[in-house]
C-alpha cells in the first residue's frame, strides 16, 4: 500500500492526466489505460483511486472547475484590491480567462459540450458556470455597480463564445477585440439602466 504523501500524488497525477485526456481525445476517449499512461503510473492505479472511470472524470472536472475558478477569482480579487477602475476590472478578467494554457481551454469546452449527455459531467458544468456567475457579480459589487443579471448573463456568454472561436479561428485570438465588446455591452447596458429615454431613441432610429 503506498504511504499516504505518495497515494495522494498519484490521484493528482491520475486527474491531471484525465484533464489532458479529456482535452486531446474528448470525454469518450478517457480510459484507465489512456489515463494511466498519460500519468506514469500503473495501468492498476486508477481502479485502486477511483471505483469507476465514470467517477475519475467526475472527480478530474470538479477538481478542474474548482481550480480555474480560483484562478479567475483571484485576478479580479487582484484588481479589486488594488482600487482598479472598471475597465482594469474587465481586463484582468480577460487575462485570467484567455491565459490559461490551450490544454485547460479545450477540457473546459469538453465539460460544457458533453454535460447534456453525461449526467457525471452536468454536475462540475453547472458548478463552473454559477462560480464564473458569482466572480462577475462580486465584481461588480466591489466596483459598486448595480446588481444586472442581464449583464451579468451576457458577459458571460461573450466570454465563453470567444474563447470557443478562438480554439477555432486565428481570427478570433485578439484579447483587445473581446475587451472592447465587454467594455461596449457595459457602456449598452448602463444606458439601457440609467438613460432608457435616449436607448429607445437609438432603437428607434429608422434602419438604412
Amino acid at each position: 500500500m503506498p504511504s499516504p504523501q505518495k497515494g495522494r500524488h498519484r490521484r493528482e497525477l491520475l486527474l491531471r492526466a484525465t484533464i489532458e485526456v479529456v482535452a486531446e481525445r474528448g470525454v469518450a476517449g478517457v480510459t484507465h489505460r489512456a489515463v494511466t499512461e498519460r500519468a506514469g503510473v500503473p495501468l492498476a492505479t486508477a481502479s485502486y483511486y477511483f471505483s469507476s472511470i465514470d467517477e475519475l472524470v467526475y472527480e478530474a472536472l470538479k477538481q478542474f472547475a474548482e481550480q480555474r475558478m480560483r484562478l479567475l477569482v483571484d485576478a479580479v480579487g487582484s484588481a479589486l484590491d488594488q482600487g482598479g477602475t472598471i475597465g482594469e476590472a474587465l481586463q484582468a478578467l480577460l487575462f485570467a480567462m484567455s491565459e490559461l494554457p490551450l490544454t485547460d481551454r479545450m477540457a473546459f469546452y469538453e465539460i460544457l459540450c458533453n454535460a447534456p449527455r453525461t449526467k457525471e459531467i452536468a454536475e462540475p458544468a453547472r458548478s463552473t458556470i454559477d462560480r464564473y456567475t458569482q466572480v462577475v457579480t462580486e465584481a461588480m459589487t466591489g466596483l459598486d455597480l448595480p446588481q444586472d443579471k442581464v449583464q451579468t448573463q451576457a458577459l458571460l456568454a461573450l466570454g465563453i463564445g470567444y474563447g470557443m472561436l478562438r480554439l477555432a479561428h486565428p481570427d478570433f485570438d485578439n484579447p483587445q477585440w473581446l475587451f472592447e465588446a465587454m467594455r461596449d455591452l457595459h457602456i449598452g447596458r448602463s444606458v439601457v439602466r440609467d438613460e432608457p429615454e435616449r436607448a429607445k431613441d437609438l432603437l428607434d432610429r429608422p434602419a438604412k
